[in-house]
């Protein structure tokens, strides 16, 4: 019986091929869309899942709020915060902590930076990765061991077996250390990101230790908690609040202004939450973002029902084409059973060789994809039988949809009602018709709406006034050490000397940094100080960034860096500049009055305004802009900006280079691209936003294929009547009114529905940025108009080529 229907298929295939082969390929199309993004969702949903006992390890996530603004999540935690819980809190059983460190390979004289993480010697213990070689627990016990990664170890062995060999590793000064361990490289779908691990034993200095390692002020290390399996973690962030006041060191407290508790707030986030439950700010890796999941599944759900009801329509306007061929199988006795096991075989048949076309299809394009976007698929995943059996249940699905309908209606026709079609459809078999439709096409609507408008605030974002220049720098960062001063100005020296280069400027940080220094300041009349946030800078950043005053002055060379122009006596006033949010927020009126004053700090420190700049922005348009003010200082940072002649790229990078050895022999050399840091900012809404354009694309093109089927059908179906009113004179103008109404009716209800619903996604989706576009009627309209102008070209497509075919043949072969 099987292969009867088989046949039966394959026959009506040969017989129309072209439709069928439209209805397959859009099919095709539909399923390996949602094949990508399932493999997509599944790899972000899935990170750090394999890692044993995931599910009892917590990473502790910091939220600092500072007096009048958001809190700020941090991934990171201070120091001290999580040995301090395992010994005041009941329930977690093992604490562990990593610094991002900053250190390079010495390889034949050659200083190649890599990615490490500092740990606490039970880091593996607790994060058990997998290892190649050496044991886990033991791998970090001294202070001279080190573990790397496969890629690690092959890049600088040849080899992963090297237990026991040397590798030099350099720092503030070159030192051996033992190979312990060689763990396999993290997956991609892993939040962590680093190819060698050290001891903290052995890697901050005496300073350091009291300002990095062991210090409140500052949220610098990953902190992991293992809790007893009967423990909650909000069992835990109870007990927090108390355990902050009880903790928090009273200099400390006194500069904030408010409860410890009120300041810092710590949440636990398991081990399998943090890509997409996890602060993003100062992460290893950027985090995921589950409205972006969300959304991508919709979307790929709605190309598949475009896909799905495109492959029904066209499969029953060929089997009501048909009608014949099902009128003579009644006669001959067939039953209406055996009428919609036929329809629903064929359709079984065809999903099913669609469905083969798809899943090749999706692995052809994996790598192509992700040429584009990144690995964002994760390991190639129809290597597993999930997606087997879920591209299984696709194709059921499809061909129960496309083949039900056709079944159902196709079967009900009457051998009497052959000679007239318009008999011949079942009662409701238009309706049916017309929902599927309207429902394509409001998917289309909905889709082409969205991506305009994703579009359009991406290209807000990027056209934006930042009130800086970006263009033609480059940025280098100089290791932080004791002589970190002496070595930047040597460094400027060696610059400036250069044609190449037109200017040189020192910061503590630079735009797309995120840097989240405060200062605390006291405003007369007012018991709780107001945060604003700072940047120590040279007397050339702001002129090298282009960045105009709104009042006041900028620094300047003939004040240099004497701040002690401005002292009292023993007291230093040191110079700074405000951006026009803290002017406002300091309570000046307008930033003309705040030139000229002086702010006391929480500390005692005092400060003259000297200037007043536009707000510029140090991070995404989806945060707020912060009050902050810029500290000209001697030792402003470790960050240089360098500026290069137009034209000169290449030539001032081989100084920049030359300036490095002379200047820092010691140290690794790498540079950044401004524009690229910043671009960085909106690389995961561009990616999302080609997705959800790409995605508006196939879609149209697939309702184009469902209203082609559908005008076709219709048009097929009354062609004796089109002839008939040819003859007796009718214009092709009077044909394209006749049908228009029945057309478009369709039409305008599915985009009239699309526009409520468009609105309510796009606010929502909007609602994430500081600063946005207005959200008009041109998007809306746009998508309106344009599958209006489709359906309309399409229908005066098909009306015309009635016209030209002569009445005659057209009655003669009805």
């Amino acid at each position: 019986m099987f292969w009867n229907y088989a046949v039966t298929a394959l026959r009506c295939f040969k017989k129309s091929i072209s439709t069928y082969l439209v209805a397959n390929t859009g099919l095709a199309i539909g399923l390996t869309c949602v094949l990508l993004i399932s493999y997509y969702v599944t790899n972000q949903l899935n990170y750090d899942r394999d890692l044993p006992e995931s599910k009892h390890i917590y990473r502790l996530d910091t939220a600092e709020t500072y007096p009048g603004r958001n809190p700020l999540n941090i991934a990171r935690a201070p120091g001290p915060v999580g040995l301090a819980m395992s010994e005041q809190i009941p329930g977690i059983e093992a604490v562990t902590r990593g610094f991002v460190g900053n250190i390079a390979v010495v390889l034949d004289e050659q200083k190649i930076p890599e990615v490490s993480l500092i740990v606490d010697p039970n880091f593996l213990d607790i994060i058990q990765l997998p290892m190649i070689t050496g044991n886990s627990r033991e791998a970090l016990a001294s202070p001279n061991s080190v573990v790397v990664s496969k890629e690690i170890a092959i890049k600088y062995f040849g080899k992963t077996n090297i237990l026991g060999q040397k590798i030099t590793i350099h720092r503030e000064s070159a030192a051996d250390y033992i190979v312990t361990g060689v763990m396999d490289d993290l997956t991609e779908n892993s939040h962590m990101a680093f190819d060698l691990l050290l001891p903290i034993g052995s890697y901050f200095t005496e300073k350091e230790i009291t300002n990095i390692r062991d210090a409140w002020n500052g949220a610098y290390f990953h902190t992991y908690l293992k809790l007893s399996p009967n423990v909650s973690p909000k069992d835990v962030e109870l007990k927090l609040p108390d355990f902050v006041d009880k903790n928090m060191p009273d200099s400390l407290s006194r500069l904030i202004g408010t409860a410890p508790h009120n300041f810092f707030q710590f949440k636990l986030v398991q081990l399998q939450d943090i890509h997409l439950y996890g602060a993003h700010l100062a992460s290893m890796k950027p985090g995921g973002n589950l409205t972006t999941i969300r959304t991508l599944i919709v979307v790929s759900l709605m190309t598949m029902v475009i896909a799905a009801f495109n492959f029904s329509i066209l499969g029953t306007t060929q089997a009501t084409l048909r009608s014949k061929e099902v009128a003579m199988r009644k006669v001959l006795g067939a039953g209406k059973a055996q009428i919609r096991l036929q329809f629903l075989g064929e359709s079984f048949i065809q999903a099913i060789i669609t469905g083969l076309i798809a899943a090749g299809l999706s692995e052809i394009l994996l790598p192509i994809v992700e040429a584009q976007l990144g690995p964002v698929f994760g390991a190639y995943p129809l290597q597993g039988g999930v997606f087997f059996l879920w591209l299984l249940t696709l194709v059921i699905l499809s061909a129960f949809v496309a083949g039900m309908y056709p079944a159902l209606f196709i079967s009900q026709l009457k051998p009497a009602s052959i000679f007239n079609p318009t008999e011949g459809v079942p009662a409701g078999a238009n309706m049916v018709r017309d929902m599927m439709v309207v429902l394509q096409v409001l998917i289309t609507a909905i889709l082409v709406t969205v991506g305009l408008t994703m579009f359009n605030q991406q290209q807000f974002i990027k056209a934006q006034e930042t009130w800086y220049d970006s263009d033609r720098i480059v940025i280098t960062r100089i290791p932080q050490n004791e002589n970190t001063s002496l070595q930047i100005n040597y460094l400027k020296e060696q610059l400036l000397a250069s044609d190449n280069i037109e200017g040189v400027a020192v910061s503590s940080a630079v735009p797309s940094d995120g840097s989240e220094n405060n200062l605390a300041l006291k405003l007369p009349g007012q018991e709780k100080p107001v945060a604003v946030g700072f940047h120590t800078v040279d007397e050339n950043f702001l002129q090298l960034y282009n960045i105009d005053l709104v009042a006041g002055r900028l620094f300047s060379a003939e004040f240099g860096l004497d701040a002690a122009a401005f002292s009292d006596g023993d007291t230093t006033i040191t110079p700074v500049i405000l951006n026009t949010t803290a002017a406002r927020v300091l309570g000046y009126g307008t930033p003309q009055l705040a030139i000229g004053q002086i702010q006391i700090s929480a500390g005692g420190e005092s400060y003259l305004i000297v200037g007043v700049v536009p707000d510029i922005r140090f991070r995404s348009l989806k945060d707020a802009i912060r009050p902050e003010m810029f500290l000209l200082s001697d030792a402003p940072g470790y960050v240089v900006s360098v500026k290069y002649a137009q034209g000169s790229l290449e030539t001032a990078l081989h100084d920049l280079r030359t300036a490095w050895i002379k200047s820092l022999p010691n140290y690794p050399h790498s540079v950044e691209f401004l524009d690229d840091l910043l671009n960085s900012s909106y690389e995961e809404e561009d990616r999302n936003t080609n997705l959800i354009i790409a995605f508006a694309v196939i879609a149209m093109l697939l309702s184009c294929v469902g209203l082609i089927a559908i005008l076709r059908f219709t048009i097929r179906r009354r062609r004796r009547e089109l002839a008939i009113r040819r003859l007796y004179g009718a214009r092709i103008i009077d044909l394209l009114i006749v049908y228009s109404a029945r057309f478009f009716k369709p039409l305008l209800i599915a985009n009239l529905l699309s526009w409520p619903i468009s609105f309510y996604v796009l606010h929502q989706w909007l609602a994430e940025f500081e600063t946005r576009i207005d959200l008009d009627v041109t998007p809306f309209a746009i998508s309106t108009l344009g599958l209006t102008a489709i359906a309309a070209i399409l229908l005066l497509f098909h009306v015309g080529r009635i016209r030209s075919t002569r009445p005659s043949e057209i009655l003669r072969s009805d």
